[in-house]
């Protein structure tokens, strides 16, 4: 299987936080359960992402558009 570039990397974070916040609220979206979703660990959310915040504001974007 191929490596994921970085900005696919970035997109199945963000795409894994969505789906955590549908199923529990935007509010109550964490790294952890993002990183779940994604079957990894926070740190590779944390090394693409500074925050959650920032996690969240990507995703509220991709919804918006």
């Amino acid at each position: 299987m191929a490596r994921l570039t970085s900005e696919q990397r970035r997109d199945a974070i963000v795409e894994a936080a969505l789906a955590v916040a549908r199923h529990k609220g935007l509010g109550a979206t964490t790294v952890r359960d993002v990183a779940a979703e994604m079957g990894t660990s926070s740190g590779l959310v944390h090394h693409y992402f500074d925050s959650m915040d920032d996690v969240l504001a990507e995703a509220f974007a991709r919804a918006a558009r």
